[in-house]
């Protein structure tokens, strides 16, 4: 991997107020980005806001003004300094559309304001990962995942799965949710050890954090160690959310070094779409009713252990996860 550039500094370009109280500031680098990097980072820090206000959305703007990437409420401390990652295929799209081109960054609150301080300056660093021809492995391709866990696995009463015990895993409680509180009929839920949702048994209900999310609110990505089981099929609780536009990417590793790479699709956890495992009433005023959703995905290679399972990133928190034999 070999840095292409770095030090681009992003200079605040203007700052709109929009309806409804909320505020809009746009961020722009001060110099046209490098060519050839396939991989990109963009070190920012959280802004002031006023009392009841909320980062709703940062988005990245390509040359054109169309959408990059946009990354949903972010909940950390004012002055907190955050890294965001870009690669096709974790977060955003082809980079070559900014080879040469300045990068623009819009801030959006729901609520209120936000305020940066005078002169902030933010920075990017470009690398390039891959190079022509190259033979690398599939770790070279991507960074370390956010979270890293050991799982073990538990039985059910119908021998045909093994629930996946997440709880070495999980980073939040489930009523920590960026774009939601906690509900009553939720937290009911959470409190059974295991759930059924079409016959498969899942292992919830754990105590303190319970729900895989992102910590820094992005990507969800993790690397799941320790399952040490062949499969036919994984079976998934799982809210998308910020309108995911493209499904969660999983790569599965097996014992023999091989891997496949599988897709599951994500539903907007507010609004009940597909195949919804447990629908309840959030307190949140703003997003009233919200779901957990049931995905069934097929392993390719039935007959091999898979020893861990990755997100490759996508917008989604992961609730629970059981093996089929």
């Amino acid at each position: 991997m070999s840095h292409i550039g770095n030090g681009l500094a992003i200079a605040r370009a203007a700052c709109a107020s929009v309806s409804s109280g909320g505020q809009e500031i746009t961020f722009a680098t001060d110099g046209p980005a490098p060519s050839g990097f396939d991989r990109w980072t963009f070190y920012w820090t959280m802004p002031r806001l006023a009392d009841g206000a909320e980062i709703a959305s940062y988005v990245v703007l390509e040359p054109d003004g169309s959408e990059h990437f946009t990354y949903g409420a972010i909940g950390h401390d004012p002055g907190t300094s955050i890294r965001s990652d870009f690669m096709p295929g974790f977060a955003g799209g082809d980079p070559s559309v900014f080879y040469g081109k300045p990068i623009r960054i819009v801030f959006r609150a729901s609520t209120g304001e936000m305020r940066f301080d005078p002169g902030t300056k933010f920075r990017f660093e470009f690398e390039q990962t891959v190079g022509g021809g190259a033979d690398v492995s599939d770790d070279d391709l991507f960074w370390e995942p956010e979270t890293q866990a050991d799982v073990t696995l538990c039985a059910t009463s119908d021998p045909r799965f093994e629930a996946v015990d997440l709880s070495g895993a999980c980073t939040r409680p489930h009523g920590d949710t960026q774009i939601g509180g906690d509900g009553a009929s939720f937290a009911t839920w959470f409190s059974t050890t295991q759930v059924e949702h079409g016959g498969v048994p899942f292992v919830v209900g754990l105590e303190g954090d319970d729900i895989l999310a992102s910590p820094s609110d992005g990507a969800n990505t993790f690397r799941l160690n320790g399952l040490g089981r062949p499969a036919k099929a994984l079976h998934l609780l799982l809210m998308g959310f910020n309108n995911p536009r493209r499904p969660a990417d999983l790569l599965l590793r097996y014992g023999d070094g091989s891997t496949d790479a599988v897709s599951v699709p994500l539903h907007e956890w507010t609004r009940a779409q597909g195949d919804v495992a447990f629908a309840f009433e959030n307190t949140r005023p703003d997003h009233p009713h919200a779901a957990v959703n049931y995905e069934r995905v097929a392993v390719p290679s039935p007959v091999k252990v898979i020893e861990a399972v990755e997100s490759r990133g996508s917008q989604f928190v992961l609730v629970a996860m059981t093996l089929e034999a």
